[in-house]
């Protein structure tokens, strides 16, 4: 834990590979998919999107971590291009309040990606008005969906979306970040 919360990703990374050798080996089920997510979580952040991929998935599949397996399932697949599996992650992943905005925020991305501009729109609507709603929240909320919403809320502060009062026949422009 020492060497990855000093973001030493290869020493925490063979650390993390004997750990789940180990429980492999012993047979200590409980520990493989908190081993599993580990993995992921650091092969991800080194760039190993392939191994990553598959360790994030077995946590998922060992239902450990869903959300944030989930979410980094979708930078993964964004990353790849491959727009359908990326933006289903990241509706499992904004399940959880501490990945909604964040999650929908990159929803939009991907519609962006697939040129398909109004939904983009809604969905880039959707994650600031979800981020307003954690941030400005009475309620208590974890540090990480506040930091995340926060972030969506400087993110999304170029949307700007303009209904002008149309004559009739006139087409309504909509304005995301100086796309028209």
């Amino acid at each position: 834990l020492l060497k990855k919360s000093a973001s030493d990703w290869a020493a925490a990374k063979k650390i993390y590979v004997k750990l789940l050798d180990k429980a492999q080996k012993d047979r200590l089920k409980s520990k493989i998919p908190l081993y599993a997510f580990e993995l992921g979580n650091i092969l991800f952040k080194e760039g190993d999107f392939d191994l990553a991929h598959r360790y994030l998935r077995r946590s998922v599949h060992d239902n450990f971590n869903v959300e944030a397996s989930h979410f980094l399932l979708g930078k993964i697949d964004l990353e790849r291009n491959r727009w359908k599996s990326s933006r289903e992650h990241f509706e499992e992943a904004s399940r959880a309040e501490a990945f909604s905005s964040a999650s929908k925020l990159y929803i939009a991305q991907v519609f962006s990606r697939e040129n398909r501009m109004s939904d983009a729109v809604g969905a880039y609507v959707d994650a600031k008005e979800s981020a307003l709603a954690q941030v400005t929240s009475k309620e208590l909320i974890s540090e990480e969906a506040r930091f995340l919403a926060q972030q969506v809320c400087q993110r999304s502060d170029f949307l700007s979306i303009d209904f002008p009062d149309n004559l009739p026949g006139q087409p309504t422009q909509v304005d995301v970040g100086g796309i028209r």
